[in-house]
């Protein structure tokens, strides 16, 4: 199949930022199945990595016109990573931009991590932020527990609050959830709790 690049405007890039996490989903594909080479990986992005992929989207945009790129963050848990250096990675992403050429980040969080300072950092690089949720507590603690096998959802859903609020403020985007489908969870229920009592 052959694309034409001459007519793309926009590049979407997924960069995994962190290779652990700190739940324990068991249905995680990465950490729970038979192949563990990712204990051999770096535990967070190497600076290379992202000097380089900085240097490729700037060299795309100039090249073949593109107008924008959106780069999501994901993990693991991409906040494991820490402040200081979640703080550079996003610069080093920013340092790619130029008239004609902007970069949208994102961000895809379990939420448990969330802190007034994490919050600071998203608006200081307009992140926009995604939380893995699956239902209420019942459902989502169906698989989604910490290392020692108990509920995440508080403290997911405590994120997520905080986010919402910084949103609410005009800090940062609004932040969205992403669910996996649980064929023990009746979709009607999940989609009232979202909307109704997590105001997604």
């Amino acid at each position: 199949m052959h694309i034409d690049v001459s007519r793309l405007q926009k590049l979407n890039v997924i960069l995994k930022i962190s290779e652990r996490c700190n739940l324990k989903c068991n249905y995680c594909y990465f950490f729970f199945n038979k192949d563990q080479t990712w204990k051999e990986h770096p535990a967070v992005v190497p600076e290379r990595v992202v000097e380089d992929l900085a240097k490729f989207l700037a060299n795309a945009a100039r090249r073949f016109g593109l107008r924008r790129s959106t780069i999501v963050l994901h993990g693991g848990e991409p906040l494991m990573m820490g402040h200081r250096r979640f703080d550079r990675l996003c610069a080093m992403l920013r340092s790619a931009e130029f008239e004609g050429f902007s970069i949208s980040l994102g961000l895809q969080t379990n939420g448990v991590l969330v802190t007034p300072e994490w919050i600071d950092l998203f608006e200081k690089h307009n992140v926009g932020v995604g939380v893995s949720i699956d239902g209420d507590q019942k459902i989502n603690d169906l698989h989604r527990l910490d290392k020692r096998g108990r509920s995440s959802y508080a403290d997911t859903v405590r994120g997520l609050r905080l986010l919402q609020d910084a949103a609410r403020a005009g800090r940062i985007p609004r932040p969205g959830v992403i669910a996996v489908i649980q064929p023990e969870a009746d979709g009607a229920e999940t989609y009232r709790h979202f909307v109704e009592d997590l105001n997604c």
